[in-house]
């Protein structure tokens, strides 16, 4: 804490802060995230020791949550065999009074979390390199499909003509115009980010094409030191220096890592580098941080493309869906990724070098005289090159600089003076931000969610403005393609192409880069004959009522409405954040003894033990209680007005709505007497049967 910037940080008792919100609102959801990870895996385990150790992360985890959730005090970590790492943290804690969740300094605590997560698994004996996070790098890579493909062939052609054209005398303004090219592939590095490139080919390069094209992408970009970086790397280049290193302390794996490898071969093909060090992390860190494993899997995944991309998903599974077969020159444009940078790294050219320095608590400021050895690896380098929003953080200390201050400056210790040729790739997620021109944040605040005059950067909290790089989603369904600005105006996401279908609903899942999911949900057309559009919108409304009061006036754990009806879309829909936890049906609850006999189970359910039902049992008997001492004066559906007041309206039961009764003439309430709501029930049904069309579901 000695070498840290004297300008406040960013704490978590802050309501202006981005702190604030990820503490209260994001941690919760990355806990249970990882507490349902395990959990699959635990459901997996045949060896009664990993059984139980597993089950031990799993209360760990939980027990974690409940202590983030209830503002509870950080804790000591247990020493879990890199002693000198724990000190450090738990001095910290000592230095900082024993905080508690919702009033410490923001990057400590987000850091501390995930290093005490590292404890759970790394005092086990079956659990030590379980890394909770893998399953969903992986499928955040597949689900990047059509932008790892359009990659690829890019590359290929591009390396290619690189080959062919070595001894050639190329355009100055054409290698300019390709460096920024390759370099802001890697900055949006998310397969939702690509509709910001050119995408140019190299003959377009070569003959100018894009020059303007990359004026208007570079608009988003409100701070852009590509063109000095590229000079140092091409003074090194005509000086003849014979040892050219870039190093990338790595941000994502998944498609962000494959975009990092996309850059590292450019800048090897094209002999701007001899040699490019890669630094991941050593433990799960951050959700998606690349480990040495991700790498390694990687390589796999692009060596064998098919096995990647036509093996079903398990979600694919449940949908019994096909993957679409991956044509013979994508599979040919993934295997020549794979023999290059396999080669490159056979060759000492491409390299992996962790540290465990990157998963300190600290900022970089500390990092001269806390690692100096680390510092002296850095040194040689033309660029280091430093990944995404959380290394952005550390460079700068996480404080709340004057936007103006001069990245060398909001460097401190890790600036000039310290040898290192800094360069950070970074869009916006968090309240720090310097080196902007004067006005600018004023003018960034005053757009539509920027902050206004409430005190907050909020516009830099999630990149979620086109002069950020903000993500660009689209989804394939009627009347739904404007959801791009209702969940992408919040973070860099991922989403599937096709919508899952339930029984009531379909259902989009939205996947943002820090590991939080939405979901997206509307009214299946299976529906459209059971009511008319008008009620269809005021079951939606009363359903996000609904979940608003209980969040807001229970203890329930129910999901959070972001947004709901047809204010934006046009259809009636919720955007919500996901439910905790596994739904109950997912569960074995019967007997085998009472089963059809010779009936077959097409997905059969999770075990259960008897100590799990009973707790299941009483809390649902706890939740039921809760909610009996919320009484209201009529019986109906609740809504919420523009005053944010919960009241009783209509009653949109099923047996007053559903196959088209809601056309029927009936009193809908709110009643006042229980005998009046019964009554209304018997004549839907006696209406039904005189005035509306007879089916074997008619009268449910």
């Amino acid at each position: 804490m000695e070498y840290d910037t004297k300008t406040p940080q960013s704490v978590t008792s802050d309501p202006k802060s981005f702190a604030s919100d990820s503490v209260r609102k994001r941690w919760p959801v990355i806990l249970t995230g990882a507490i349902d990870d395990v959990y699959r895996a635990v459901s997996r385990a045949t060896d009664p020791e990993a059984l139980a150790e597993g089950k031990r992360i799993v209360e760990q985890i939980g027990a974690l949550k409940y202590e983030v959730e209830h503002d509870r005090k950080l804790t000591p970590i247990p020493d879990d065999g890199f002693s000198d790492e724990i000190k450090a943290y738990n001095k910290e804690l000592e230095d900082l009074g024993t905080p508690n969740w919702f009033d410490v300094p923001w990057l400590f605590s987000e850091c501390y979390m995930y290093r005490r997560i590292s404890t759970f698994f790394a005092l086990t004996k079956h659990w030590k390199n379980y890394d909770i996070f893998a399953r969903q790098k992986l499928d955040t890579f597949r689900s990047s499909r059509p932008a790892v493909l359009e990659l690829a062939s890019k590359y290929r052609g591009l390396v290619e003509q690189l080959r062919a054209d070595k001894d050639a005398t190329h355009n100055p303004e054409a290698e300019k115009l390709l460096f920024a090219e390759m370099f802001e592939i890697c900055l949006w590095g998310n397969a939702t980010d690509l509709s910001l490139l050119t995408n140019l080919t190299y003959e377009d390069i070569q003959k100018l094409q894009g020059a303007e094209a990359r004026k208007a992408a570079e608009k988003n970009i409100l701070v852009n030191d590509l063109p000095r970086a590229y000079e140092i790397l091409k003074k090194a280049q005509a000086e003849g220096k014979k040892e050219r290193l870039v190093d990338i302390v790595l941000d994502n794996a998944g498609f962000e890592l494959y975009v990092d490898l996309i850059l590292a071969g450019y800048l090897l093909s094209s002999g701007l580098a001899t040699q490019v060090v890669l630094r991941p992390k050593s433990i799960p860190w951050f959700v998606s941080d690349v480990l040495p494993s991700d790498f390694a899997a990687l390589l796999s995944a692009i060596a064998n493309p098919r096995g990647l991309y036509e093996t079903p998903s398990d979600d694919e599974k449940l949908q019994d869906k096909t993957p679409e077969p991956l044509p013979k020159s994508a599979e040919q444009d993934l295997q020549f990724l794979f023999q290059e940078w396999a080669g490159f790294h056979a060759e000492g050219q491409l390299m992996l070098r962790p540290n465990r320095y990157w998963t300190a608590g600290g900022s970089f400021w500390r990092l001269p005289h806390e690692n100096p050895a680390l510092l002296d690896e850095l040194k040689p380098a033309e660029l280091v090159i430093f990944k995404g929003d959380l290394n952005y953080r550390k460079l700068t200390g996480d404080a709340w600089w004057d936007p103006t201050t001069p990245f060398s400056e909001a460097l401190g210790p890790m600036g000039p003076s310290s040898g290192v040729n800094v360069l950070s790739l970074r869009t916006c997620k968090a309240d720090v931000v310097v080196g902007l021109p004067a006005g600018k944040d004023e003018e960034l605040r005053a757009t539509e969610g920027g902050g206004g005059d409430s005190g907050s950067r909020r516009w830099a909290w999630h990149g979620n403005d086109d002069t950020r790089g903000r993500a660009r989603v689209s989804i394939c369904r009627d009347h739904v393609t404007v959801l791009t600005n209702v969940a992408a105006d919040d973070a860099p996401a991922t989403c599937p192409k096709c919508p899952k279908a339930g029984s009531l609903n379909w259902v989009i899942f939205i996947a943002f880069d820090d590991g939080v999911e939405w979901v997206f949900r509307s009214l299946t057309n299976i529906l459209s004959g059971f009511y008319s559009d008008e009620t269809a919108s005021k079951i939606i409304v009363s359903e996000a009522s609904t979940l608003m009061y209980l969040r807001a006036h229970t203890s329930v754990s129910v999901p959070e409405v972001y947004s709901y009806s047809d204010n934006v879309i046009g259809v009636p829909y919720i955007l919500q954040s996901k439910a905790a936890g596994r739904c109950l049906g997912s569960y074995d609850w019967s007997q085998r003894s009472q089963r059809v006999p010779g009936y077959r189970i097409r997905h059969p359910p999770l075990p259960i033990s008897d100590k799990d039902r009973e707790k299941v049992m009483s809390q649902l008997g706890a939740i039921m209680s809760e909610l009996s001492d919320h009484r209201f004066g009529k019986i109906g559906s609740v809504f919420k007005d523009e005053s944010g007041t919960y009241f009783i309206g209509e009653c949109l039961s099923p047996s007053l709505s559903w196959q088209e009764r809601d056309s029927l003439e009936l009193n809908r309430g709110p009643f006042h007497e229980e005998r009046d709501y019964l009554t209304s029930l018997i004549s839907a049904f006696t209406s039904h049967v005189k005035e509306l069309p007879l089916s074997p579901e008619g009268l449910k």
